[in-house]
């Protein structure tokens, strides 16, 4: 699965909230799970600028992603094409996120001017 386009900076932000899948190895620590792969198209992602910030939670297993997509279809499709998520190391959920407080101002799409008449 490869994104259509690189994401623009007023596209919505969705979070990817991870938790350990069906072929987590139990007992391991994340930095021994395999998650080479996905860490790979985690940082294509990023590379396109659709990832605003990733990374796992302190002292638990999972993590989040926060990412730009089009639409509420589009960030499925690259949730659902993360290896992680194929392979069953991690489930997730998604939810679209709208930050009003307490952020980077590049976080929060800036208004479009409205058309003169």
């Amino acid at each position: 699965m490869t994104s259509a386009a690189v994401a623009a900076p007023d596209q919505p932000l969705f979070a990817f909230i991870y938790r350990p899948g069906p072929a987590w190895k139990p007992g391991l620590p994340m930095a021994q799970q395999d998650l080479r792969a996905h860490g790979g198209y985690i940082a294509r992602l990023a590379a396109e600028g659709r990832v605003v910030a990733a990374g796992g939670w302190a002292g638990a297993d999972g993590g989040m992603a926060v990412l730009r997509a089009a639409d509420t279809d589009e960030a499925q499709r690259l949730l659902a094409a993360d290896p992680a998520i194929t392979a069953g190391v991690f489930q997730a959920e998604l939810r679209r996120w709208s930050p009003r407080f307490g952020v980077d101002a590049d976080l929060v799409p800036k208004p479009r001017p409205m058309p003169q008449p």
